[in-house]
C-alpha cells in the first residue's frame, strides 16, 4: 500500500480521478449541451440526442483527464 503513494505513481491517481470525473463531468455537459439544442432548434430527435451524446463523450473524457492529471502532477510532483 506504501508504493501507491510515493510520487512516481501520481499517473495512477491522475487516472483514477479522471474516472470518477468522467461520469459527473459528461453528465453536466450533455445536459448543457441538450437545452442549448432545444433552446435553438425545438425538441432534438434520437439522432440528434445520440449525437451530442457522443461528442459530450469526448468532451468529458478530454477535460477530465487532463484536469486529474495536472492536480495529481501538483499533488505528487516534487
Amino acid at each position: 500500500m506504501e508504493t501507491l503513494f510515493r510520487p512516481e505513481n501520481w499517473w495512477i491517481w491522475g487516472l483514477l480521478m479522471a474516472g470518477a470525473l468522467f461520469m459527473f463531468v459528461h453528465r453536466i455537459i450533455y445536459g448543457l449541451a441538450l437545452n442549448r439544442t432545444q433552446a435553438r432548434q425545438g425538441p432534438p430527435d434520437d439522432e440528434t440526442r445520440r449525437r451530442l451524446y457522443r461528442r459530450t463523450g469526448i468532451t468529458a473524457a478530454l477535460l477530465a483527464f487532463v484536469f486529474s492529471a495536472f492536480y495529481a502532477r501538483h499533488m505528487f510532483g516534487p
